[in-house]
């Protein structure tokens, strides 16, 4: 028995940052932007909104059920991936199984920096061809806006919030994806986005805001961005 995704759905926050308007904010431009990444705009969920991870797993959830008319009730699992969940305690996934109906699911969350979904993805298939679980709900959601320094050119400028979430069941007749690369890109990742403090340590601390610890940061030897 291997494992399939079988629906999809994806949300992401109505409010677009344009790359003019982060000229305004940062010493950069269109053009500097969208020839080193080909990036134009991104969504971010403003603050003022009181929302977080789990807003926009939730969203993303009904969407998926409103195109291929699935039921969640029935999930045995739930999977959150996110660098930004809602809170440290308790898990975020416990609360995004609570609202979408999905009651009698085991939950966690799962942090492992931009492969984050990839694992849970693993993960997920790991747990359906053991025969542990038959429905898994995997969620990748992040509200990377409410990390990131938006006077650092360098890392302001690609990020943005928005959630994708999959159901994921048995199949017998062949698996969907192989996950042996993760090896290696854990090794890679390593060095390529630092933040050189624990956030469980330092969190919305005086200090740690002061000194902007709690941001996202490139490693300039690691850093296309110039």
């Amino acid at each position: 028995m291997k494992a399939a995704i079988t629906a999809i759905g994806g949300y992401v926050p109505e409010y677009v940052l344009t790359n003019e308007e982060l000229a305004t904010m940062v010493e950069t431009n269109d053009e500097w932007i969208t020839t080193r990444t080909g990036i134009k705009e991104r969504r971010i969920l403003k603050p003022e909104e009181g929302m977080g991870a789990s807003y926009l797993a939730i969203k993303a959830v009904e969407a998926m059920k409103n195109e291929y008319g699935v039921t969640v009730d029935d999930v045995d699992l739930v999977i959150l991936a996110s660098v930004t969940p809602d809170m440290p305690v308790a898990i975020t996934s416990a609360y995004i199984a609570q609202e979408i109906g999905a009651t009698n699911a085991y939950a966690f969350d799962l942090q492992a920096a931009c492969s984050s979904f990839l694992y849970a993805v693993s993960n997920a298939a790991a747990y359906i061809e053991s025969g542990k679980y038959k429905k898994v709900l995997v969620v990748g959601s992040d509200v990377m806006s409410s990390i990131v320094d938006y006077t650092d050119r360098t890392t302001c400028i690609l990020f943005g919030d928005g959630c994708g979430v999959v159901l994921m069941e048995p199949n017998h007749e062949t698996s969907v994806f192989k996950m042996k690369f993760l090896e290696q890109m854990q090794q890679d990742a390593i060095s390529s986005a630092l933040r050189p403090e624990v956030l469980s340590f330092l969190l919305r601390t005086r200090l740690s805001i002061r000194n902007n610890m709690l941001f996202v940061k490139k490693d300039r030897a690691f850093s296309v961005l110039p």
